[in-house]
Order: C-alpha cells, then structure tokens, then sequence
C-alpha cells in the first residue's frame, strides 16, 4: 500500500523483456528468503495484506461507477463484488471468447459497433469466458492508465500476443477502449494531468501550487469539490498535498510530473491507509483485545451454539514486518493466531469505515510456522 509499491509496478512494466530463468531465479530466492524468517519455539507467524488496496481507492476517489460497482459501492446493500479486471477484459478486449480485439478500420472507437462505454457492466457470459492472458492483459492496462504508461511502453507490455502488430497507434487505440470502460477514471486522471502541468508552471514562476480543494479529499462531482479550469490541488486521500519543483515545467519533463502526481495521489493515499492500520494493529496488541460477544438473533434458540468471543492479552503478539500493503505478525503462542488474525482483519479493515470510503479495504489473511509456508484462512493447516 505504500508509494514502493506502485514503483514496483512501474518497474515491472518496464522489464518486461527479463528472461524467464532470471525471473524463476530470483523468485526461487524471494522464497528461501522468506523460509528464513521463523516465529520462536511455540510460536506462529500470521500475516494479513489488502486486496488491489490502490485500485479500490481510486474507484472511491474516482467516483467511477463501473468500478465502484465491481467493488460492491454505488449499487444496493451487500451487493457481491466481481473481479474488476475480469470485467474490464470482458468489456475491452471482445465479443466472442475466441476473439481478443474486434478492430473495425477505424481510430473512433466511440463509433464502432463492436465496443462501446456502455460495455460496462459486461455480460455474464462475457466475464466468465475471460482467459487468464486477457485478465493479466486488463490489469496491465488499468495500472497502465492509472499511472500513465506512455504507448511504447504499452504496446512492449502487451506484447505480439494481444496486440496484432504492437504498434504505438494499437495500443493507444487499446488505451483508448479503456478510458471508455473506465470513464470516471480516466477523466479523473486526466484532471490530475491538467492540475500537475499548472502546478508545474506556477512553481516555475514563483506563484506555488494550483488552486482549488485537495483533490484527494473532494472526488469527482463531489459537493467539497471547487474547480477552477479544471484544476485542483493535488493532495492524498487524508490531505498531504504535492508540490511539483521548479524545474518541472518544461515540456520535456510534464509527462514525468503528471506520472508522479497521479503515484502521489493513488500511492500516497494507500499509504495513508496502510499508516492508520499499522498503528491500530500496533496499539491493540500492545493494550491487549477482545471482540465483542455475538448478539443471540431471533431465531436462536440456543445460545450455546454462539461462537465465544476471542481475546488476545497485551503483547501477545507484536508486529514483526511492515512490508507494501502486508503486516506480518509474530505469535508468541500459536494458540493466540486466530485472535491475532482477527485484531489484523477488524482493524486494517476498519480503516474504510473510519474515513467514510464508498469501497470495502478486505484482507487475506494468512498463518504459518515460516513465512514463506502459510496457508489462507479455511485452507487447512494451522486454522
């Protein structure tokens, strides 16, 4: 959840032309690493980290509705949630299950019968025939809208198997169906865009940043939110505003600037998150917890059959690792995991609620006696 990880991204995208040795190399190391890292005799180490934390964010910063209604915000009560990047390939990538990119000749997209915005919320049956490369290809393509990916790097990303001639102009057609899948998003980003070129120019000249409220903190149509031209102060979701420096304004260094505004705004309230949840985490285990005793409902006639409420004593567990979106806990009794993994669950979780986020912020939650060894909650092994 922090601004490394969205780095990380960046960086991945650029390399995509690393070996596949290399790669099972250095994840075969990732995970001997990991092996290393053992709770004391008794013990158990639980781990819990944020699912597409930045991507949830930017749906409720956004205000997109495609997005928010993958996510279970903007629609009914308790509305399921879907895979956004299933989805999304469903609405961008084709009509059939055998058939990636439906191209008419033309560069209008708006006008082709074969896609249109109102693709979203895709089909049943579309969504289901997704393949995994055309889930992974999605994803590629929202991160790389999200954090500005320029075309070449794209049509690298992508590669000969999604694109037919990965050429520039194929991917920013591509690009261009996804903006239309995701019209919230991306007028949000280019707005980002607008405000990180004017801030640039007036820290050039002297005159500080742009006008308007944070962007993080207004969202788009919001009734907090004050325009001028369509530029807004660009700030994280909990108000820590961006600055550009004075040598940003130049034409050669915008398209760099509007990247790093867009990270700030997305990784930077990730973090944000991530910071909140880690001192909860932190105080609960150190003052000690306990949940609260499920009510008996109406038609319980038994209130033996009620789950007994969990509790943790003080300093029970500490917190061992912060790392991206994941807090890794050391257990001192292994008989006090499933309260560790609730205290992780209720007050990373909890964070969502707290700053009022039209999207839930879940955890997967994870234990095991080595960190590179832990199973998932109802996977067998330690739970």
């Amino acid at each position: 959840g922090s601004e490394e990880e969205g780095k990380e991204e960046e960086e991945e995208a650029k390399a995509i032309s690393t070996s596949s040795s290399l790669s099972s190399s250095s994840s075969s190391f990732i995970s001997n690493a990991r092996n290393a890292v053992v709770p004391p005799r008794g013990g158990l180490l639980v781990s819990a980290d944020y699912a597409q934390m930045e991507l949830r964010l930017a749906a409720h910063l956004s205000n997109d509705a495609a997005l928010l209604a993958c996510f279970g915000g903007g629609g009914e009560k308790g509305e399921q949630e879907q895979d956004p990047m299933r989805v999304v390939a469903a609405a961008v990538f084709f009509r059939r299950p055998d058939e990636l990119l439906e191209e008419e000749n033309t560069t209008n997209l708006s006008s082709s019968s074969s896609f249109s915005p109102s693709s979203l919320p895709a089909t049943p049956e579309a969504i289901q025939a997704v393949t995994p490369q055309q889930r992974d290809a999605a994803k590629r393509l929202v991160y790389g809208l999200m954090y500005g990916m320029g075309d070449s790097a794209l049509a690298d990303y992508l590669g000969p198997l999604l694109l037919p001639d990965s050429s520039e102009a194929e991917a920013a057609r591509v690009r261009e169906r996804v903006g239309a899948a995701l019209p919230g998003l991306a007028a949000w980003m280019e707005r980002i865009d607008r405000s990180a070129a004017a801030a640039a120019v007036e820290a050039k000249a002297g005159g500080g940043v742009g006008r308007g409220v944070a962007l993080g903190v207004g969202v788009a149509g919001g009734e907090n939110e004050r325009e001028s031209d369509g530029v807004v102060e660009i700030a994280t979701l909990c108000g820590r505003r961006w600055k550009p420096s004075s040598s940003s304004s130049s034409s050669s260094s915008l398209g760099n600037v509007e990247g790093r505004a867009r990270s700030f705004v997305v990784q930077g309230s990730a973090s944000d998150v991530f910071k909140r949840a880690l001192l909860a985490v932190d105080a609960a285990f150190r003052a000690g917890w306990r949940s609260e005793q499920q009510g008996k409902g109406e038609d319980d006639d038994d209130e033996d059959n009620l789950p007994p409420p969990l509790s943790l004593p003080p300093h029970a567990a500490r917190v061992l690792l912060p790392l991206h979106d994941e807090i890794l806990v050391e257990v001192r009794e292994a008989r006090h995991a499933r309260a560790a993994a609730a205290v992780l669950r209720e007050k990373m979780e909890g964070v969502a609620r707290e700053l009022g986020l039209r999207v839930a912020l879940p955890v997967k939650v994870k234990a095991g006696a080595r960190w590179g060894e832990m199973t998932r909650e109802g996977e067998g092994g330690w739970w």
